[in-house]
């Protein structure tokens, strides 16, 4: 950072691979508290304060029971991202690299919807809805009608009524 940025200045590296130091200054700024920005690197383990992820249940409980739309902004770069950034994490052969690739591409094509088609991540087998503690927040923030189906602090409450 140079010497006098402040979080505005910064804002477009939030979403770097390497800025888990600039989430940690700046969480507001780059979306650790906000429930439906894009989810990637939104966990503690990329710099996330636990004080910010805590207040993202406090904004979902009243949220209706509605997923985004496959347009949604934040839904399109989580999953421009995601086959770099889970490479880039776990590591990847090439025939996982072009997976990777094929369920980013379907899901900014159908949106939430494909949730219910390929729940689980492909690399790791970690479940979409839950998040992947490494790597990004829990997408039933993003698709809460897709994903809760019981109740959860990342759920709005009218999704199990």
């Amino acid at each position: 950072m140079p010497p006098i940025s402040t979080c505005e200045d910064m804002a477009s590296h939030c979403t770097d691979v390497d800025a888990q130091l600039l989430r940690m200054v700046c969480g507001v700024t780059c979306g650790c508290v906000e429930p439906q920005a894009n989810p990637l690197y939104k966990v503690r383990a990329q710099g996330c304060l636990k004080t910010c992820l805590n207040e993202q249940p406090i904004w979902v409980v009243d949220e209706p029971c509605e997923d985004v739309s496959a347009d949604f902004e934040a839904w399109q770069s989580f999953w421009d991202m995601y086959p770099s950034a889970m490479a880039a994490l776990f590591g990847a052969t090439p025939e996982q690299i072009f997976n990777l690739g094929e369920v980013a591409q379907s899901m900014k094509e159908a949106g939430c919807n494909y949730l219910a088609e390929v729940t689980h991540e492909v690399l790791t087998d970690v479940r979409y809805c839950d998040g992947h503690p490494l790597l990004f927040s829990p997408l039933s923030l993003l698709c809460p009608r897709t994903c809760c189906t019981g109740s959860s602090i990342f759920c709005p409450s009218s999704c199990g009524a």
